[in-house]
């Protein structure tokens, strides 16, 4: 019997350079699932990781979205023109990868961080930018690698969803709801070793029962239990998130620091 792949092909055109190309895309039931964490990340069995493919990204502009209808919206010129002109530096961050047939883990990380600048240039949600970065964490510790690597991820996912929550009035969260997304703030603290925060961000989710998911709810009692007699000074990382600012574009150099 004939082994169906888990990688197929999808038709999709660029919306920045109407390129059409193959994307490629995971069939679900092929996919297994050995573990699922506390952040709603997930181990997988090595023979296929749909992390790795989450993201689209055009082989002529390097534009890079989320698959189907992320990547294929209407993008409105003055974001084209932004992205065109900044495809040097994202060939740059490219490097050597090729995006097209099968990823491994360096080609699916550097999809994710493609997808992060993406969604910058476009003035995305920076929960957007926050999801990339947690992907790119769970890729990480799929591979078993030290905490201090997969940790400059989640800082950095850490500092995006806290702005996203803070100062976007429509912030996109996908599926979950705002305390859900407190959920993960608090769950990242608490990696963090930032445990006052993240009890004063599972405090929200708990005086909320009534309006969070059942499956974060019991995550997040959990965590609560967890942190309720937890009294310790708040680390640096308090200071570094209230300085984040939206027209500052020096976080583009930031990417430099990703994986080659």
């Amino acid at each position: 019997m004939t082994q169906i792949s888990p990688i197929f092909e999808k038709d999709t055109r660029c919306p920045i350079c109407q390129t059409d190309f193959k994307a490629q895309a995971i069939r679900s039931s092929r996919i297994k699932v050995l573990e699922k964490w506390d952040d709603f990340g997930r181990r997988y069995s090595e023979s296929v990781n749909p992390l790795f493919y989450s993201i689209w990204t055009c082989p002529k502009c390097l534009h890079s979205s989320g698959k189907d209808e992320d990547f294929t919206r209407a993008i409105i010129q003055e974001d084209k023109v932004k992205l065109l002109k900044h495809y040097k530096y994202l060939k740059r961050l490219a490097g050597k990868h090729v995006f097209s047939g099968e990823r491994d883990a360096e080609t699916g990380i550097k999809s994710l961080v493609l997808a992060a600048v993406c969604y910058r240039l476009k003035r995305r949600s920076r929960a957007m930018v926050a999801s990339c970065y947690m992907r790119i964490a769970w890729i990480i510790r799929n591979l078993d690698r030290s905490f201090e690597e997969e940790k400059r991820w989640l800082e950095r996912a850490l500092r995006e969803y806290t702005y996203a929550m803070k100062n976007e009035y429509s912030p996109e969260i996908g599926k979950l709801s705002e305390y859900g997304v407190f959920y993960i703030i608090a769950n990242i603290n608490h990696k963090l070793g930032n445990n006052e925060l993240a009890l004063d961000y599972i405090g929200k989710v708990i005086e909320n029962k009534k309006k969070v998911e059942p499956f974060v709810l019991k995550k997040a009692e959990l965590l609560y239990d967890d942190l309720k007699n937890y009294s310790k000074p708040v680390k640096e990382v308090k200071a570094a998130i209230s300085e984040v600012e939206e027209d500052d574009m020096g976080w583009i150099y930031d990417m430099d620091l990703t994986l080659e």
